[in-house]
């Protein structure tokens, strides 16, 4: 990654049983750098850095253990926060009324 790259942080809540599906969709994500799961309380659980590439994706199966481990303790949880740091500009959200 240049020093030029810009990188933006999406959030995202979700229940415990979409943690796992939230995460691998990141791992496939060429835009996505890292990964974190946070606790409602804001208390980081678990960190995935994506910055490896290709051999980054493949070594995020690795990883598949610790987000079912954090997935049966975000089972016990009401809500997670994945943040996802990507890069590129982050999406412009249109208002469609303000075109009027």
């Amino acid at each position: 990654m240049s020093q030029n790259d810009k990188t933006f942080t999406e959030r995202i809540e979700v229940a415990g049983e979409q943690l796992v599906d939230t995460v691998k969709a990141a791992l496939r994500d060429t835009s996505a750098k890292r990964v974190t799961v946070r606790s409602k309380e804001g208390r980081e659980l678990l960190t995935i850095p994506l910055t490896w590439g290709i051999a980054g994706a493949t070594a995020g199966v690795m990883f598949v253990p610790l987000i079912a481990a954090a997935a049966a303790l975000g089972g016990m949880m009401a809500r997670l926060t994945v943040e996802i740091e990507r890069t590129g500009e982050p999406p412009v959200d249109h208002d469609p009324g303000a075109d009027i």
